[in-house]
């Protein structure tokens, strides 16, 4: 038979059993502080790998069927003069199938197949909805030749942009990676990281079309038999080393 004692321990051990299992916070209905972090300063690159990506990196420019285009903001409407408040992506430049459809650079994609585009992250997600079919009508707006108030008035138009095969879907990018403690690579737009991936994770590519090799030597008998290399540029002398 159990004695008193051994009676009184066991509901003391049963009463006081709940608070040592219990958080202490519980225990003292307390609410934990939450840890505040600072959304610029949670990296999301691949640990180790010498490159900063903020969580809130905004997108820079979207590349779909030809069609290079950019977030039409305040800044560029001010500079190209177009209507205040006008939301929209803004073609860059066109080839291929955009170029194909009529489209041309400095017209602002508002509408794929009649869904309102305000940025880039909606052009790409209205993209997505037509990605496996081979043609899609977009809605833009192409500046006239008339102003208003010193804003260039808008003509609404629709182009079919079309493939052969499907369209797939509009792939974005941020702003191009700049190296840690470079120069800012324009004037003051807030945080540095806000559009642009801090690192050294680039390998640029020259480009053919600028890139500047040593002129090759070449013979004094083709300069004299009138055999330049190219056309006529000036003398030969200027750039290339004279062999016998």
């Amino acid at each position: 038979m159990a004695s008193p004692l051994r009676n009184a321990l066991i509901l003391a051990a049963l009463l006081l059993s709940p608070l040592l299992l219990a958080d202490p916070g519980e225990a003292e209905n307390a609410t934990p502080t939450p840890l505040k972090i600072d959304p610029l300063s949670v990296n999301i690159a691949p640990p180790n790998s010498g490159i900063f990506m903020a969580q809130d990196i905004r997108l820079y420019e979207a590349q779909w069927q030809g069609m290079d285009t950019m977030n039409l903001d305040s800044e560029l409407r001010q500079k190209m003069k177009y209507p205040k408040g006008l939301r929209g992506v803004i073609v860059n430049e066109v080839t291929l199938n955009a170029a194909m459809s009529g489209m041309l650079g400095g017209d602002i994609i508002i509408a794929v197949e009649g869904n309102r585009v305000n940025d880039l992250q909606e052009f790409q997600d209205q993209s997505r909805q037509v990605e496996r079919r081979n043609h899609a009508a977009l809605t833009v707006l192409r500046k006239t030749d008339q102003m208003n108030d010193g804003r260039y008035i808008m003509n609404r138009m629709v182009f079919v942009l079309r493939s052969v095969l499907p369209l797939g879907f509009a792939q974005v990018e941020s702003a191009p990676m700049i190296m840690p403690g470079e120069p800012r690579p324009h004037p003051e737009r807030g945080p540095c990281t806000h559009c642009h991936t801090i690192g050294d994770g680039r390998f640029t590519m020259p480009d053919p079309d600028l890139i500047t090799l040593p002129p090759p030597a070449i013979s004094k008998t083709d300069v004299t038999g009138n055999k330049p290399p190219h056309n006529d540029r000036g003398p030969c002398l200027a750039c290339h080393t004279l062999q016998p």
